[in-house]
């Protein structure tokens, strides 16, 4: 089946897509009592494996869902390389990175099948001592601090994974001092992103084991993971009618707001599972983070912080979670929030685009029809230039994966090939900068890398409203913007895009984002001749952005 299905195409990015949801769903009940939701999660990745034809990862899911509730060092390495997997897969958006590894997966389940698990299965989670090896090869400013932080196997394996996705191009020193922060149920290390594009993976694997990636307010960034107790610690809250208890490593920040308070948070806040008792005026709100995902609960009341125990309970729909509590010594329950549930239609923070990289000066050549270097273009009789014929309308120029035109390739509209030089441009060349409005991060990385690779100075935000205020504050070269964002969607979307580029005195290239051909019939009409279809396809980008105008110095 894999074999049937070419990468790129809509069918192998929805397999793909569905395949790494089964995995990360049976992956996120690791660590918790078993029960019919972990086995029905176990059983559905396991299904769309043998669905799609993939044995060593059916082999390798079916080895370790035995010992999800409590994996020994063995079976921990292997679920962290199923997370890997499961990211790269979600980046290509194809199937390649687990069909590669398929008999990799394969050998590590009958390696993990051979061992005898009798003592090892019923154990408590194998936990390190400290964090001193882990980090040896760092330069962190609080030795002390490591060699007493004590974590579970996976979240230390996760804490390293995401330093590495950070720290791509470490060298000793290359990644500064980082600082070490212990607190009675967290720890918490904070450094410089050397590699950006490695924070959205890194907030994805600290999500595994219930850890947060956080900005801090000096661009640094804070990893922080909860360390391993026999009693993990809750804070205790009330909402309306309900008792809560929160993951204390999750709450990041506690404080008391109003209504005007609370309008300019910066973070989401979820909406109230249960109606508040109070009325207007203050009130505390707890902000709770996981992975790269954070948002404000508000509440009516903070009870205490308590070590506990939490028991399974019959399931309370009205709490995210709610399948677990937490008795105090007085008798009172509090449902367990379970962060992974209350989080997961809260948006990602967002990641700032990488600074742009030095590249040396390199001559490149475009050829025009007959297989001519655009050089000649230019040596033509103006005569002839003048007795090409004009277009009533502008053309609609749609590069996706299914309409790439070579350079030079039958009638040549004027997105898809580089404009001939005139004098003026070809003068030194200024800076180009590119504004890039999506919602998807995988869209902006991809995007802005390659126009990175152009010599472009770029910048991204994900909503309209981001937009405005970035159009209002800057020069742009070129603004890449999606159709549909979560604030604004459609043909007036565009159109007003539109006009306010005509009443720039020097406006700038305008490039829509589309997922189908639904979307580039909103396109037309607009004034917008430019189109780019997700996911990009090979050369497209690169067709584009290199037929843009240079602006001067």
């Amino acid at each position: 089946m894999i074999g049937s299905r070419g990468p790129g195409g809509d069918d192998a990015r929805e397999i793909a897509v569905g395949l790494v949801a089964a995995v990360r769903a049976a992956l996120g009940t690791v660590m918790k009592p078993h029960g019919a939701d972990v086995s029905a999660a176990w059983d559905a990745a396991c299904d769309v494996a043998d669905l799609i034809e993939l044995p060593g990862l059916s082999a390798l899911l079916s080895t370790c869902r035995a010992h999800a509730a409590a994996p020994p060092r063995a079976v921990t390495n292997a679920l962290q390389r199923l997370a890997r997997l499961c990211q790269e897969a979600r980046t290509r958006e194809e199937l390649a990175p687990f069909a590669s590894a398929d008999r990799e997966l394969a050998a590590i389940a009958g390696t993990l099948s051979a061992q005898d698990w009798a003592e090892t299965a019923t154990a408590e989670p194998e936990a390190i001592q400290s964090l001193t090896e882990l980090l040896a090869e760092f330069d962190v400013d609080d030795s002390e601090a490591v060699a007493r932080a004590v974590v579970t196997l996976p979240v230390a394996a996760g804490l390293r994974a995401a330093l590495d996705w950070i720290v791509a191009d470490w060298t000793p020193g290359g990644a500064g001092k980082l600082n070490a922060e212990l607190a009675e149920a967290t720890f918490t290390l904070v450094t410089r992103a050397a590699h950006e594009p490695g924070l959205a993976p890194a907030g994805a694997v600290l999500a595994l084991s219930g850890g947060a990636l956080l900005p801090e307010p000096d661009g640094r960034w804070a990893l922080r993971v909860p360390l391993h107790a026999a009693r993990p610690a809750f804070l205790l809250v009330r909402q309306g009618d309900l008792s809560l208890a929160l993951p204390w490593h999750a709450v990041v920040q506690l404080t008391i707001v109003d209504d005007t308070t609370r309008a300019l948070m910066l973070e989401p806040s979820l909406a109230p599972w249960a109606p508040l008792a109070r009325g207007q005026g203050e009130r505390p709100a707890a902000l709770l983070a996981l992975g790269l995902r954070r948002a404000w609960v508000h509440l009516d009341h903070i009870v205490w912080r308590v070590f506990a125990s939490p028991e399974p309970r019959e399931a309370d729909d009205a709490v995210p979670g709610g399948r677990r509590v937490v008795r105090t010594e007085q008798g009172g329950e509090y449902r367990v929030v379970e962060l992974d549930e209350a989080l997961a239609g809260v948006p990602p923070l967002h990641v700032p685009a990488p600074m742009p990289r030095p590249r040396a000066p390199r001559a490149s050549i475009a050829l025009v029809p007959g297989g001519e270097p655009a050089a000649a273009r230019e040596r033509a009789p103006a005569a002839a230039a003048a007795a090409a014929p004009e277009p009533a309308a502008p053309a609609l120029v749609v590069l996706g994966p299914e309409s790439v035109r070579p350079l030079g390739s039958g009638p040549a509209p004027a997105a898809a090939t580089p404009e001939a030089e005139s004098p003026a441009q070809s003068a030194e060349p200024g800076p180009r900068r590119a504004l890039i409005v999506d919602d998807s991060l995988i869209a902006r990385m991809e995007l802005g890398r390659v126009l990175e690779r152009e010599g472009w100075e770029v910048e991204w935000v994900e909503t309209a409203g981001q937009m405005q205020a970035a159009l209002r504050s800057g020069n742009w070269t070129a603004v890449f913007v999606d159709v549909f964002l979560p604030d604004a969607a459609g043909r007036e979307h565009l159109r007003s895009i539109v006009e306010r580029r005509l009443a720039l005195k020097e406006p700038f290239q305008l490039v829509a984002l589309t997922r189908d051909a639904a979307e580039e019939q909103l396109v037309g009409g607009t004034g917008i001749t430019r189109v780019l279809r997700k996911p990009f396809a090979p050369g497209a980008v690169e067709r584009v952005v290199r037929g843009l105008p240079t602006v001067q110095a």
